[in-house]
């Protein structure tokens, strides 16, 4: 790395595998040159895709030499504690405040 690139943001890309096949979808990772997918899905399944379920997304990914992280237990959409939610609803000013979601934002600024 050299100094220009010390301290330089890195960019994050956000993507979803929508329809496409998990072969069109690690070809688009692979044209940005991604290296790790951070999937922050709080419940890393499908049933109508399942070869996008976790393992079976771990297994392509890590074949075209791109890492899995999971992290949807601090940064998903649907928290595990009670307290994020309001009448059923899940209450994202809560969720930033939680240690557990700042910890998964420090974890991924630090990726």
């Amino acid at each position: 790395m050299s100094d220009d690139q010390a301290g330089a943001a890195v960019p994050v890309l956000t993507i979803g595998y929508g329809s496409r096949t998990v072969e069109e979808f690690i070809g688009t990772l692979e044209r940005h040159a991604v290296q790790y997918l951070i999937d922050v899905r709080s419940r890393p399944r499908s049933r109508f895709r399942p070869e996008c379920c976790q393992e079976p997304l771990d297994r392509a990914l890590r074949t075209a030499g791109i890492r899995y992280v999971f992290m949807g237990d601090t940064l998903g959409g649907r928290p595990s504690d009670p307290s994020c939610y309001t009448d059923g609803r899940v209450d994202y000013a809560k969720c930033r405040e939680k240690p557990f979601f700042q910890e998964g934002l420090a974890r991924l600024r630090s990726a």
